[in-house]
């Protein structure tokens, strides 16, 4: 495996999570995350490929590109994906959070370690799973009726209770 740092950018787009639907995403919805010509070519990366890109903290899933304009080691992924874990708590939705260790940068600053990760980047294997962060909650029945409709759950209001 070829390590690469990962640079998890701000677009200029958007400011993080509440802007969501703002940035760089192919048609399935995935975030891109762009390497160098010769890392993508090392990896048998094309552009619109499903990556894995992982670490021992964690895993995501983005559409790669290849741009000659990234520097060589370096995979660079948009912030502010929304978390979108499988049950194994892997993302599919791109969120470089999970490959972020969650320590300060010091005992004095506790800023933020965001960009001390080293990552790998390997084409998936198999069928990338379907996005599912943007799909409504299933709201809890009231009268035995599954519903996603708003309005029909009682955790929004209970008018019993009123």
């Amino acid at each position: 495996m070829v390590h690469s740092r990962l640079h998890a950018a701000r677009p200029a787009v958007r400011r993080g999570s509440l802007e969501e639907d703002g940035g760089a995403k192919r048609g399935d919805g995935r975030e891109i995350l762009w390497l160098h010509p010769d890392d993508a070519a090392a990896r048998a990366i094309e552009v619109g490929t499903i990556v894995r890109v992982h670490n021992d903290r964690g895993s995501c899933l983005a559409s790669a590109d290849v741009d000659a304009g990234v520097r060589p080691g370096v995979a660079l992924l948009a912030t502010g994906a929304f978390y979108d874990p499988d049950t194994s708590g892997n993302d599919r939705n791109a969120n470089p959070n999970v490959l972020t260790p969650d320590v300060g940068t010091s005992g004095i600053g506790q800023g933020c370690a965001a960009q001390s990760r080293l990552v790998e980047v390997t084409p998936l294997e198999g069928t990338a799973p379907a996005l599912t962060v943007y799909d409504p909650p299933q709201i809890l029945p009231r009268d035995g009726v599954a519903s996603t409709a708003p309005g029909n759950s009682p955790l929004l209001f209970d008018r019993s209770r009123s």
